[in-house]
């Protein structure tokens, strides 16, 4: 019943609603997909070549085979950073472009993907779905790129939202919001209120997850109403780093390890990363934190050619859990949590 912020997205402020689209860069669209899709047409990288790393969500790569892109992934490290020298033997004069992910919200080294781009006088495509609004060296993350996108809508109670990024002028764009009944919205909203009172018929009313295909979601524009919502609570994140350090010192206190044991104070990562001994260990906190109810999670559904090949995204992602962080979270009640919460490493 809530949305993907644990917070309920406020319906009403939908029932007058009314395209929202800059004249500049950010440019905003409902999706980030759709945000990159406007950003690479608009550096005419149709039916080129790209460098892609390993560990990737499927709907980035639906992204470039629609506008017949090819990919060429490339492997990364535990730490998620690329492994330079295969990325080097794996380029030729056919690629046009690299994609750089900031991996839930933890910029990469930006400098060396910069340089790798510059050498190879290459498009650098950035990828901030994960980190919205945060900054480093006194610049949004995303703007590093020839292009960047960042996807709001994972981390604020708004309908959608996706940003792109642009170096050079876009001109002409115009997309219809996307439909919704919010009528029907607002009806399942104040039912959700309601249950919340009653968890044990609640979770009878949750679905099991689901994924939509790349293909059942069209391009929209930007709704006004999630861009004065985004803009009003910006601030916010600032929590994010607060959790993010609480988590860390869970982590440390139970012997496991965090993908990024060091992070700058002013970003806004999307969740806290543990990378597990083995796949068991994995399956075995999972356990553990559904018995203490955090909703802890796997990313990313990875594209179908490397979910059957041995490579480094499927590596990782048998080996990776997800904590949460929310804008709202309650940092004093986490903290209250944690000081109890024990992980048996040696079962």
């Amino acid at each position: 019943m809530l949305h993907r912020t644990n917070q309920r997205i406020p319906y009403c402020n939908y029932l007058k609603r009314e395209v929202f689209q800059s004249n500049t860069s950010p440019y905003y669209f409902a999706y980030g997909r759709t945000a990159l899709k406007q950003g690479l047409l608009h550096l005419n990288l149709q039916n080129s070549r790209i460098l892609v790393p390993e560990y990737i969500c499927e709907t980035v790569t639906e992204v470039l085979k629609s506008l017949n892109i090819s990919i060429v992934y490339y492997p990364v490290n535990e730490n998620l950073t690329p492994k330079w020298d295969v990325l080097e033997q794996l380029f030729t004069q056919e690629i046009k472009s690299i994609l750089m992910v900031h991996y839930f919200g933890i910029p990469q080294s930006i400098a060396d993907f910069q340089q790798f781009a510059s050498r190879k006088n290459i498009q650098l495509i950035e990828d901030n779905s994960h980190g919205s609004f945060g900054m480093i060296e006194n610049r949004t993350i995303g703007t590093f790129g020839d292009i960047g996108i960042a996807s709001p809508r994972k981390s604020f109670p708004i309908i959608n939202g996706g940003i792109l990024y642009s170096k050079t002028e876009i001109k002409n764009i115009r997309l219809a919001i996307e439909p919704h009944n919010i009528p029907k919205a607002i009806i399942k909203n104040i039912i959700g209120i309601v249950l919340d009172f009653v968890p044990k018929i609640k979770s009878l009313f949750i679905r099991s997850e689901y994924v939509a295909s790349y293909s059942e979601i069209p391009d929209y524009g930007f709704d006004l109403s999630s861009y004065k919502i985004i803009e009003k609570n910006k601030d916010q994140i600032s929590n994010r780093i607060i959790i993010y350090k609480k988590w860390l010192e869970w982590c440390s206190m139970n012997k496991l390890k965090p993908v990024f044991p060091n992070i700058p104070d002013t970003i806004a990562p999307m969740c806290f990363p543990i990378i597990c001994d083995s796949k068991e260990q994995k399956e075995q906190l999972f356990r553990f934190f559904k018995n203490e109810n955090i909703a802890a999670f796997s990313w990313p559904d990875l594209p179908d050619e490397l979910k059957t090949t041995n490579n480094s995204g499927l590596e990782l992602y048998n080996k990776t859990i997800c904590l949460p962080i929310y804008n709202n979270m309650d940092c004093k009640k986490l903290e209250t949590k944690l000081k109890n919460l024990k992980f048996d490493n040696q079962r």
